[in-house]
């Protein structure tokens, strides 16, 4: 497997001490990106708006980058064409050595690697409510940082021995919030409903799926959304790098109709954009020469 270490490509598996800072702080910044598969070949799902987010989650955790978002698309598409028949791409930003509570050099060390899907594809899922999120006074929401993923890991361990197959996050004040790593919309006069950016992280496939329903003539509205609007919703799903749109089954004891014609709807528009069938596949599919 070749990767991308601090500039360069490098053929061997790369390891990060289990006593760095990364790893015994909780202190790795990262983001994954999607890679799928076109008529015209290997495509990239959304480049340079994760490559933003990873560079504005480095300074987020006061990391000084050492590359820009140029450098690491291209940082990018190099490892992706290397790797043939990749699913997935991780960079991965940390700060090597011991894990004393502040860096003395802020600079981070990058890494970018990729690997396949190995997780197949969900129907529908199952989700049971926590109050697992980190309070943004804590860690901002909009910075992906491995510390901010244990709490929500943590719930929904927990969830699966009960019986459901993730978390959704419910605020302290009865808010909808996301998953640990998903966004969650819901279906409600016939649109979208979303939390605000003020309470869930900026997911880029978020940013996707608003983009085509718009497209689509669809109505999208971004607010805080009471706990009793969740109970009303006409259907709902979550969202993901690796799994787009995943119709919702039920959250607790409320049940959602899987089959919704929104839902069925966005599935399609959102695989026709990620196959390359799509008006919009230029503005979000990076290809791979």
């Amino acid at each position: 497997m070749a990767c991308w270490l601090d500039g360069r490509l490098v053929s061997h598996e790369t390891t990060v001490p289990v006593l760095s800072n990364a790893v015994y702080r909780g202190t790795t910044v990262f983001d994954v990106l999607a890679v799928v598969h076109t008529s015209s070949g290997p495509a990239i799902v959304g480049l340079r708006q994760h490559l933003e987010r990873f560079v504005n989650s480095m300074q987020a955790m006061y990391m000084t980058p050492t590359f820009d978002v140029d450098e690491l698309v291209r940082a990018v598409t190099d490892v992706v064409h290397a790797n043939p028949g990749c699913g997935i791409v991780r960079a991965v930003a940390y700060w090597d050595g011991a894990p004393h509570p502040v860096p003395t050099d802020r600079t981070p060390r990058i890494l970018i690697a990729t690997e396949a899907i190995t997780v197949p594809p969900r129907g529908s899922i199952s989700l049971q409510s926590a109050v697992a999120k980190i309070d943004p006074m804590v860690l901002p929401t909009q910075i992906k940082v491995a510390a901010m993923y244990t709490a929500g890991i943590r719930a929904q361990i927990a969830a699966q021995h009960a019986g459901f197959d993730a978390i959704v996050n419910r605020s302290h004040d009865d808010l909808l919030e996301e998953g640990v790593s998903s966004s969650v919309l819901l279906v409600a006069g016939g649109g979208l409903l979303a939390p605000p950016l003020a309470d869930v992280l900026d997911s880029i496939t978020r940013r996707l799926i608003f983009d085509v329903a718009v497209d689509a003539d669809m109505t999208v509205e971004v607010r805080p959304v009471p706990w009793s609007l969740v109970v009303e919703a006409e259907a709902a799903c979550m969202s993901s790098t690796t799994a787009p749109i995943v119709p919702i089954e039920r959250i607790d004891a409320v049940e959602y109709r899987v089959d919704h014609p929104v839902i069925v709807h966005l599935q399609q528009l959102v695989g026709e954009v990620l196959s390359g069938d799509h008006s919009l596949a230029v503005r979000w599919l990076t290809l791979v020469s």
